[in-house]
């Protein structure tokens, strides 16, 4: 058997050039999925900042201090929400899997790297349409609000915007991040079939190619019918057509149908790549190796069938039959199985192991315990009695933060921190990243726990002033979202900072060379 050399080289910079970041011209036409990948995390973080000042609006106004009219305050959600999701969290993952699939897969780049780069740069404009049309339709968009939605009069800090709100142009908008994003998809899938290494097999492949692989599949599947979707909206809008009016022969149940298909398996989109990176990051920092390895393969593959076809329980509420609302109750439930078997081996791994305590295992466990909180407050919903009586509450929204903050965002939180060495060369300042978690994490709790309390109680999630009883919880709420504020600060500080000033970074940053799960800078395989 020979052997060849596999790049496994984590910096996007090479040594004999400038970085490409100084050059508009690299920038600009860049085929290297290393820097692409970068790319793709700046885009996210950039509109971090945009959409976390929506949310500290949205808090401030709901503490009881007016910061705006309740035109816009719909906006303000509206755009908050879908900005976190297209703009920010999917996009953070489409990063991370650029830079470190390839790699770990032994291969030298994707496989259409001139695709990879208009992929990226589709989301410039698809941005710019998105923010300019700063819809008020909530971001589910449901007809007949979103139908008939004009440009309404809104005020933000006491400054009259006049009247702001294109729906239009924030449906292209997410149109053309969604084709960015199935163009990502397909390229994902090709690289993982077609370019890996010859040792790298489906049945020893890196956890987080494997969720890159199954989140990619399900782009494919799904993006398309909220594309279409989209369309039929914008018909109904611009060209007359009833697919989704409030009158025969329009039905608006339909557009939720079509909606929530995408939308229920948008949450894994968000979640699988967070799946992949602590299924990284917890056996290095045990110095064990992943438990299960088989079954969190299989867990993340049927999480993500049945992803598909349970987004009947979003709708409980909308007359379905009991037959139906039967079929989505056994699936919804049937789903926490895998769910549940990944938290035990994560656990599991865990309690085999001797853990070191360094940052990004600190945010893989708040990964674990938000995770475990919003999943329980989640599963509680297919309770119908209970759906009836929370539906449309802050309970929902509580729950989803848990999810998509303290889980999915902790774990993207926790995977740049772990790489970040590997990528620039240097370290983080250790004392900003312990204040970055210790503010993230009582953030998180302080903002999302009192939300969720709140919807018990039965604080609608739509209200503009809430009523005088859910006024502390929702002061403590706004707290809590200062603190996250906070925390995102000093991340960015740090990684700045640390990114042109940190201390140099050796081959192991984390001392972990001696273990099987760390990463590597070279790595030798053998070739037939």
């Amino acid at each position: 058997m020979a052997t060849k050399e596999v790049n496994m080289h984590f910096s996007a910079n090479n040594p004999d050039m400038p970085p490409f970041y100084k050059s508009i011209i690299r920038i600009l036409s860049t085929t290297d999925h290393r820097e692409i990948g970068l790319m793709y995390i700046a885009f996210a973080l950039l509109n971090l900042i945009i959409a976390g000042l929506l949310a500290l609006l949205i808090r401030l106004q709901l503490a009881g201090i007016e910061v705006t009219n309740a035109n816009g305050y719909t906006q303000l959600f509206t755009m908050h929400g879908s900005g976190m999701i297209f703009l920010v969290i999917l996009p953070l993952g489409v990063g991370l899997g650029n830079y470190l699939v390839p790699i770990m897969i032994g291969a030298t780049d994707v496989y259409w790297p001139k695709f990879n780069n208009i992929g990226f740069w589709m989301l410039i404009p698809g941005s710019i349409f998105f923010w300019f049309g700063f819809s008020g339709t909530g971001w589910t968009a449901y007809p007949p609000l979103s139908v008939i939605f004009a440009p309404v009069n809104t005020e933000i800090l006491g400054i009259s915007l006049g009247n702001v709100g294109d729906v239009d142009l924030w449906l292209i908008g997410i149109l053309i991040i969604g084709t960015s994003s199935i163009i990502g998809a397909v390229n994902f899938v090709l690289t993982i079939w077609k370019m890996r290494a010859p040792e790298v097999k489906y049945s020893n492949m890196n956890l987080f190619v494997w969720a890159t692989l199954i989140n990619s599949v399900i782009q494919i599947i799904a993006t398309p019918i909220l594309t279409i979707g989209l369309v039929m909206l914008l018909f109904d809008r611009n060209l007359g057509t009833m697919f989704f009016s409030g009158l025969p022969p329009g039905d608006p149940l339909l557009f939720q149908n079509v909606f929530w298909f995408y939308s229920h398996p948008a949450v894994y989109l968000m979640v699988l790549p967070a799946f992949g990176l602590i299924s990284n990051i917890i056996p290095a920092f045990s110095r064990t190796k992943i438990f299960g390895y088989t079954s969190m393969v299989a867990s993340m593959v049927m999480i993500s069938f049945l992803g598909l076809v349970v987004w009947g329980h979003h709708m409980y509420t909308t007359g379905l039959n009991v037959a139906t609302i039967t079929t989505f109750f056994v699936l919804t439930y049937i789903i926490a199985l895998p769910s549940g078997i990944k938290m035990f081996n994560w656990i599991f791994t865990m309690a085999n192991g001797h853990i070191k305590f360094e940052l990004p295992m600190m945010f893989a466990m708040l990964f674990l315990l938000s995770f475990l909180i919003g999943g329980l407050t989640g599963v509680i919903l297919n309770v119908l009695p209970f759906q009836v009586i929370t539906h449309d509450t802050t309970w929902v929204v509580g729950h989803f933060h848990f999810i998509v903050y303290g889980g999915t965002l902790a774990a993207i939180v926790g995977a740049l921190y772990y790489y970040f060495p590997f990528i620039t060369g240097r370290m983080l300042n250790s004392k900003l990243g312990w204040w970055s978690f210790w503010t993230f994490a009582t953030g998180n709790f302080l903002t999302f726990g009192p939300m969720a309390i709140a919807g018990i109680l039965g604080m609608n999630r739509r209200y503009f002033r809430p009523p005088e009883e859910y006024l502390e919880l929702n002061q403590l709420a706004t707290v809590g979202a200062g603190i996250i504020g906070i925390a995102v600060t000093i991340f960015f500080i740090n990684f700045l900072y640390s990114w042109i000033k940190g201390p140099k970074a050796d081959a192991d940053p984390w001392k972990l060379a001696e273990l099987p799960t760390a990463p590597v800078v070279a790595d030798t395989v053998s070739a037939d």
